[in-house]
């Protein structure tokens, strides 16, 4: 039953269930054999209301703790497991002679399902957090390259070819040990969430051209194209980098040109108006301007 009970995807999640359930069954079974002592002490005629008082308030108590926001966060499952383990032993004081080696027994078979599940959830394929937060982030990284490259591909790029293309339907582990970091994803993932949401804006940019039937604006698809292809090449060589854990010697040399590349646009819009004003309508100048500093993010 431990085994069954304890059992999770992540060497982590087994661990950290494993220690609660055999902490709670500890400090449950110690303060039960306590109790038990004290109601023994009291007489005969006092020592059934004693040890049902003491199962009704250890219970009301760890209950109505598992409200607190902390308790119920962290320690919910180890709270359950103390109101069990507590009931039980201070019920079997009635009927068990020696209570103690109940304890004993019961404390046994905890620690024997625990390290049962800690060594097949570490030795059979150990699913470790860290390594699958880090391969998700990889992922999302290069799905957010592969839209960058398609919606600039598809807002600056032939409507006839575009049109022929066809479309496709926690514990210590790895080389950092104790010290995974988790509070960078935390951060990567907030950059990624404002990539998107660049991203999102400009696909909606070039589902607004499309349904006006406008024609793309060609004055700055060169260097809109240019600064999309190096944005995505970045996101790919960090993508590698998270999923490998390594350091990329192409991922400065891509920061650079894609910084290069942003330079280029930005001169190109300010240089923008006076030939707007020869060569296209106020409505290009519109979609252009509207368009192009989503690319700088």
């Amino acid at each position: 039953m431990t085994v069954v009970l304890v059992f999770e995807y992540t060497v982590g999640g087994s661990m950290h269930k494993g220690l609660k359930r055999f902490a709670g069954t500890m400090s449950a079974a110690a303060l039960a054999l306590g109790m038990h002592w004290v109601a023994s002490k009291s007489g005969v005629t006092l020592e059934p209301f004693v040890a049902s008082g003491s199962v009704i308030l250890m219970a009301t108590a760890a209950t109505f703790s598992r409200f607190i926001p902390t308790v119920n966060a962290r320690f919910d499952y180890g709270v359950s497991i103390f109101v069990m383990t507590y009931s039980f032993v201070a019920v079997s004081g009635y009927r068990v002679d020696d209570l103690a080696a109940l304890v004993l027994d019961r404390i046994a078979t905890i620690a024997i399902g625990v390290i049962i599940c800690l060594a097949v959830c570490t030795l059979i394929c150990p699913v470790w957090a860290g390594q699958e937060l880090g391969l998700l982030t990889a992922r999302n990284m290069e799905k957010l390259a592969s839209a960058v490259e398609a919606c600039v591909e598809d807002y600056f790029a032939d409507p006839t070819a575009a049109a022929a293309r066809p479309r496709d339907g926690r514990p210590p582990h790895g080389r950092f040990g104790f010290r995974h970091p988790y509070d960078q994803y935390a951060k990567v993932g907030a950059a990624m969430r404002q990539c998107a949401c660049c991203v999102e804006a400009l696909i909606s940019c070039a589902g607004a051209s499309s349904r006006q039937r406008a024609p793309p604006p060609r004055l700055l698809g060169d260097a809109c194209t240019r600064v999309g292809a190096w944005c995505a090449r970045v996101l790919k060589e960090a993508s590698a980098c998270v999923a490998t854990m390594t350091t990329s010697r192409g991922l400065g040399f891509a920061v650079a040109e894609m910084d290069a590349a942003v330079r280029e646009l930005q001169s190109d819009l300010r240089a923008l108006p006076p030939i707007l004003a020869e060569e296209a309508s106020e409505t290009s100048l519109a979609e252009v301007i509207s368009t192009s500093p989503l690319l700088c993010c």
